[in-house]
Parts: C-alpha cells; sequence; structure tokens
C-alpha cells in the first residue's frame, strides 16, 4: 500500500512537471517576453517609477492580451500622468465588460476614470495673460454678434420704410432727377449698407467664435503633450500588485 502511494505521488508530481513544461513551451518567445516586461512592469510601479513600468507594460500588453495587465497599464499611465490614455483603457475595459465579475475593482476603477477626467480638463484651463486673450476674443465676438442683431432690426426697419414709401409713390424713379427718386435711392442705400454690416457683423462674430474654439484646443493639446512633471499633482494613488487593483490616498505620487 504504502508503494503504491509513493508511485502515484511521484506520476502525480510526473503529471504536473509535465503540464508546466507543456505550458511554457506553449509560449512563444514574444509572449515570454512579455510576461517578463509585465512582471518588471510592477516591480518598478512598486518602487514609484511610474512612467518606466508604464513602458515596460505598454510593449507587454498587446503581446499577452489579457485584462489584468491592461488594468496595470492604466494605473501605470495615471500615476504618470498620462491621464486620456488611462482613460481610454479603462473605457475599453468597461466596455467589452471586463470587470463585470468583480463589482469592487470596477467600481474602484470607475474612480480612478473620473479622477483623470477631473485632472484632464481641469489642465485645459489655460491660466493667466492667455485667459485674459480668449476672454477678449470671447467679448469681441459677442460685440459683433451685437451689432449684427442691431444691423438686422435696422435694415428690417429700413426695408419697412422703403415699402411705405413706395405705397405712397409707387413710381419714385419715373424721373431719375426728381428728388422723389433722390430720396428712395437713399432709403434703398441705407437698407442695403445695414443689410451688408449685419452679414460681416455675424461674419465676424462666428470667425471669432471659432478662433476662441481654436486657440483653446490648441492650449489643450499643447497641454497635452508636456512631460507629467510638469502637470499638477493629486493626491489620488492607484496600488498595484499582481491581479490586484486599487487605490489610497497620498499627499503626492
Amino acid at each position: 500500500m504504502h508503494r503504491a502511494w509513493r508511485f502515484a505521488r511521484v506520476a502525480s508530481l510526473a503529471a504536473l512537471t509535465l503540464l508546466s513544461t507543456r505550458h511554457a513551451a506553449a509560449q512563444s518567445p514574444a509572449e515570454v517576453a512579455a510576461t517578463v516586461e509585465e512582471r518588471d512592469g510592477r516591480d518598478l510601479y512598486a518602487h514609484g517609477k511610474f512612467d518606466e513600468a508604464r513602458h515596460k507594460l505598454v510593449d507587454a500588453c498587446p503581446v499577452l492580451k489579457n485584462d489584468v495587465c491592461i488594468q496595470e497599464l492604466a494605473l501605470a499611465e495615471y500615476a504618470a500622468g498620462y491621464y486620456t490614455h488611462a482613460m481610454n483603457d479603462i473605457d475599453d475595459l468597461l466596455a467589452r465588460g471586463a470587470l463585470a465579475s468583480d463589482p469592487v475593482r470596477e467600481q474602484e476603477l470607475r474612480r480612478l476614470r473620473q479622477t483623470a477626467f477631473e485632472r484632464t480638463t481641469r489642465n485645459h484651463h489655460p491660466a493667466g495673460g492667455r485667459t485674459v486673450a480668449l476672454q477678449g476674443i470671447s467679448f469681441l465676438g459677442l460685440v459683433a454678434l451685437g451689432f449684427g442683431i442691431g444691423f438686422s432690426l435696422g435694415s428690417q426697419g429700413a426695408s419697412n420704410a422703403v415699402t411705405a414709401y413706395r405705397a405712397i409713390n409707387p413710381h419714385p424713379c419715373s424721373d431719375l432727377t426728381s428728388a422723389t427718386c433722390t430720396a428712395y435711392r437713399g432709403k434703398v442705400d441705407s437698407t442695403n449698407t445695414q443689410v451688408s454690416l449685419a452679414i460681416v457683423s455675424y461674419v465676424a462674430a462666428g470667425a471669432l467664435t471659432l478662433a476662441s474654439s481654436i486657440i483653446s484646443n490648441v492650449f489643450l493639446l499643447l497641454n497635452e503633450l508636456k512631460p507629467p512633471s510638469e502637470r499638477a499633482k493629486t493626491s489620488l494613488r492607484p496600488t498595484l500588485g499582481p491581479g490586484f487593483a486599487g487605490l489610497s490616498f497620498e499627499q503626492r505620487f
């Protein structure tokens, strides 16, 4: 009996060894290298080297194609200041239902996603003189819009005056040199002038509004291109471990 038990134990160990060997052999060289990079990324993250960890995981995750790696990548991106990238990866996980089986982790990553969104939009607001310049452009756009509305109302009034004048003088320019024709032409010219000024004002208002939007988006893009070290810090730090994602609060990264 004892000899039979020993034989069964040796056979079990041999089977496990064989399965492990087959699993390792089933991995391609690229997958083996990616597994090492993922492990190195976790180690770098644990030592506060967030951007280096991000680089490792950026290389590993497309090869491994597993949700745990994507979670780790999103956390490293957030910690390194790449908020938009973190949001995109978390959105991908949520859209695929990858976190549906773990509501606690899903809620934590939703919180992280919201914080990344708030941090990104907060950084999009230009400061100082740039804010004053944008406010000035917006104000000029409103002024131009006001002039456009005023000229539109004025042209409507002038058009009504032309109609009323023709009601009294059905053929005002039967004699081109008459005072009646001169007065009629003045009223028509006034209407056309105000219509033209209204169009110019509306175009100017639209151009200024578009310029303000373009400038704002240029500042947004320039901010996204800044090194993470130049971005504002946050006190919310994600924690990372093999198969684990969480959040903790600290003074700074």
